[in-house]
């Protein structure tokens, strides 16, 4: 994303900031020093083009609650980062540069350890006109202890603060090793600084980066447990967030592994560099352990959209495609496979057993609309969707047979059966068939490892097979 504005040169690079004189005020300036000492132009040429920076960035470090004393380290490195990368620096503590057309000037604003209420209504209206209208922004350790009262703001950020003990080395576990901002860091990532706990865990909303190994340190009274986010990304409301926990200390913007984490939030949210921030499944599939068979599938499928889950009263969710629910979760994978097409389902249901007011009705009217689904007939001339136990099984396959337009009379059915509990003579016999010859059905070892194989996606199987022949459908066996 770039602002139709104009470029600004090094040289009209500002610090609006008070505290920034703190940083810059030296009795002779460097760009002083260079201009006392250089080559003069020869009469007549044209000066030396100076390069336009790539994007422009404005760092923001109003803080209305505790004050942290890294902030002005953290702008003068920030300042430095863009110096070396070719992207223009602001800083401001003034809220009244929050207005549209001033925000329109940059492609990422950087809460750097804000805290408090620190923008008035209108200034908040302003700033989310300009997330949606495709900016960025960064937040750095204390922005999430930012306006608690502004809950658009809490989504934009990710997670609020809760608490932290005392400052302490840890162990940080990357689980994002393409993202620009962690695409450096080895599994483990060792360093000192003050560790946040959040009010909520953010997994399920955001794209997670990495998580804090509670085990390596006393995390406190609100530690979070075995799953500790602690740096992330999301798309937002027409822009781009990302969040990282750690630079309460001075020291942590001396440090190459963490400015060059910063680095990569600021670029990715500028859009200077792709990065994928797709939702990283949530722990809220109450349903689904790390030792459930097919759990890397289905987390493909979460993280994807293609599954997301059905919400419970207490606000987890439930990945739960078992009958009878196998059924609609069925139709909803396909659709959401196929980026959700735009289709309007028909007032009239195309299925006696599917009523114009189920949850997934839209995704299973379209597949009766691309004939992924034929149904099954009454014999009274209407159609039921009935995929349920046993049926849903051999359903998956035909839908799977279905979506893909496979080709009959190119994929001849085989002699014998692949597995040992689905005979030839089976209605979907070619279907399932085929599913084992394409390697998007494995099938499972038969009982007492007796060296057969068996289809068997029943429930309560089935959740995990239909994620696990999503998943070999797209990526292959």
């Amino acid at each position: 994303m770039s602002h139709p504005v104009p470029r600004r040169s090094p040289g009209a690079r500002r610090t609006i900031a008070a505290v920034a004189a703190a940083t810059v005020a030296l009795p002779l300036s460097f760009a002083a020093l260079a201009s006392a000492t250089a080559a003069p132009q020869p009469p007549g040429s044209e000066p030396d083009p100076v390069a336009e920076e790539d994007f422009s960035v404005l760092v923001f470090s109003k803080t209305a609650g505790f004050r942290h004393s890294s902030i002005p380290a953290g702008i003068a490195a920030i300042e430095q980062l863009g110096e070396e990368n070719d992207f223009a620096v602001d800083a401001t503590e003034n809220a009244e540069e929050f207005t549209e057309e001033n925000l329109a000037n940059y492609d990422a604003v950087v809460w750097l350890s804000t805290t408090g209420d620190v923008l008035n209504d209108e200034q908040q209206a302003a700033f989310e006109s300009y997330i949606q209208g495709g900016g960025g922004y960064a937040g750095i350790h204390a922005a999430s202890d930012t306006e608690y009262d502004w809950p658009w703001y809490g989504e934009l950020v990710g997670a609020y603060f809760a608490g932290h003990p005392q400052n302490q080395t840890a162990t940080i576990l990357v689980e994002d090793h393409d993202h620009p901002s962690t695409a450096h860091l080895d599994e483990e990532w060792e360093r000192f600084d003050e560790w946040y706990n959040f009010q909520s865990n953010p997994r399920g909303q955001v794209h997670v980066l990495a998580t804090l190994d509670e085990s390596t340190y006393d995390a406190g009274s609100s530690a979070m447990g075995e799953d500790h986010p602690i740096a992330w990304c999301h798309p937002f409301d027409g822009g781009r967030s990302w969040y990282t926990g750690g630079g309460h200390t001075e020291e942590s913007f001396a440090e190459p592994e963490f400015l060059q984490h910063v680095l990569g939030g600021i670029q990715s949210v500028a859009g200077a560099v792709e990065s994928d921030c797709s939702t990283t499944p949530s722990e809220g599939f109450v349903d689904v352990t790390p030792e459930t068979k097919f759990a890397a599938e289905i987390g493909w499928l979460a993280e994807r959209g293609i599954a997301r889950g059905w919400e419970l009263p207490d606000g987890t969710r439930e990945f739960r495609p078992v009958t009878p629910v196998a059924r609609d979760a069925m139709a909803a994978f396909l659709y959401r496979l196929a980026d959700e097409p735009e289709f309007e389902a028909p007032d009239v249901s195309p299925f006696t057993d599917v009523s114009t007011d189920n949850q997934f009705y839209e995704e299973i009217a379209w597949l009766h609309a691309e004939e992924i689904s034929t149904g099954w007939a009454n014999g009274d001339g209407t159609y039921s969707f009935r995929p349920l136990e046993p049926i849903a099984r051999d359903a998956m396959a035909a839908f799977l047979y279905r979506y893909s337009d496979v080709d009959p009379a190119a994929e001849p059915a085989p002699a014998a059966s692949p597995f040992d509990d689905v005979s030839t003579a089976n209605q979907y016999f070619a279907e399932i068939a085929w599913l084992a010859e394409s390697g998007v059905a494995t099938g499972w070892v038969g009982e007492g490892n007796d060296g057969t194989t068996i289809f068997r996606p029943l429930s309560p199987v089935n959740r995990d097979a239909m994620a696990a022949f999503m998943f070999r459908l797209e990526n292959g066996a």
